[in-house]
């Protein structure tokens, strides 16, 4: 069951009645759409726009501000829809069936269903009923619940980026961001938990240990569980990664690793596998395991993997003997030191 974490709008006959292009100005938005909006954010799901008409509908949509400040990433255009939410899908950072379609074009939904299956389309009253879904269910955490703020901050992130002039590695760097690691506490479990049940692409096995199976970790003293953070200039990610070990005298298994996909590309998958590395061998472990099961989704830390020097099959496993990573020279990390020098 994957919790849906964006609800891609049509515009004509869904959000307002008529076609936009075909009036002599802009429908107004339908009031129990708006509704329907606000109550999606308040559960922590985003509301975007995937429509099929003329681009230069887009900064129109300003005209309605009530409508305009609920949506994230609106797509406007010519492609098929199943094109259009593919896109939008990416944009994100979110799996495809975590995005749900509300058109009331039957014709539409259908096309979608063929080409996109992993999208659900519904039409305006089925979401009405879809809302009782475990699928839709509010936020476990008060974290959680600042979903729709994090994506917006990242769209503060996306303009900053395509506005700066230098490179990349540039703007990562003025950027700010710090990695926090910290030892995971019973009261962290409710967020922990619902990040690795979230988890898909950068996630090492593709599946999300219980609330009871972490608490177990936590108090075991052959146990280590740590959460990460991140912030920069523009915002909080919150809690974007969770990382299991369990501490042998000659080789550490690192039985879990979580990340967000909403940090992909920005060094923080790979620096806080450095920080395992690192905490394994001050420990004395020559070698550190890592279970990774392949799956269509977690294909790119598999690959992480392999460029950190993990070899073998399940488990992985790294020698700590030698020269070991570091961390991208634009995360600051901060991170404990379990066992002493």
């Amino acid at each position: 069951m994957t919790k849906v974490k964006c609800v891609a709008w049509d515009l004509d006959d869904t959000v307002w009645d008529g076609v936009a292009l075909e009036a002599p100005q802009l429908p107004s938005p339908r009031p129990r759409v708006l509704e329907l909006m606000a109550e999606l954010e308040g559960r922590g799901i985003l509301n975007s726009i995937a429509s099929r008409s003329d681009p230069s509908l887009l900064e129109r949509l300003r005209e309605w501000p009530e409508l305009y400040a609920r949506v994230v990433a609106p797509h406007i255009g010519w492609a098929p829809k199943s094109a259009t939410l593919t896109e939008l899908a990416d944009h994100l950072n979110v799996s495809l069936d975590a995005v749900v379609l509300v058109d009331e074009d039957p014709f539409t939904r259908a096309e979608v269903e063929h080409m996109t299956p992993e999208v659900r389309t519904l039409s305006l009253a089925a979401l009405e009923s879809a809302l009782a879904e475990p699928e839709f269910s509010p936020p476990a955490t008060a974290e959680a619940g600042r979903r729709v703020e994090m994506y917006r901050e990242e769209e503060r992130r996306r303009r900053a980026g395509s506005e700066f002039s230098g490179s990349q590695t540039d703007f990562f760097a003025s950027c700010g961001m710090r990695l926090e690691i910290v030892v995971a506490t019973p009261g962290d479990l409710p967020r922990l938990a619902e990040l690795a049940e979230r988890s898909h692409r950068l996630n090492s096995t593709g599946e999300a240990p219980s609330t009871a199976e972490l608490s177990a970790r936590i108090s075991s003293p052959g146990h280590l569980v740590v959460r990460a953070r991140l912030t920069d200039r523009f915002g909080d990610y919150g809690t974007i990664g969770l990382l299991t070990l369990a501490r042998g005298p000659d080789e550490w298994r690192l039985e879990t690793l979580a990340v967000s996909c909403r940090v992909e590309g920005r060094g923080v998958p790979g620096a806080v596998l450095a920080w395992a590395m690192a905490e394994a061998g001050r420990a004395g472990a020559r070698t550190l395991a890592a279970d990774y099961r392949a799956s269509d989704r977690n294909l790119r830390l598999g690959l992480l993997y392999r460029q950190l020097g993990f070899r073998g099959s399940d488990p992985l496993r790294r020698d700590l003997t030698g020269e070991l990573p570091g961390h991208p020279d634009w995360l600051e990390v901060s991170a404990p030191v379990t066992t002493p020098r």
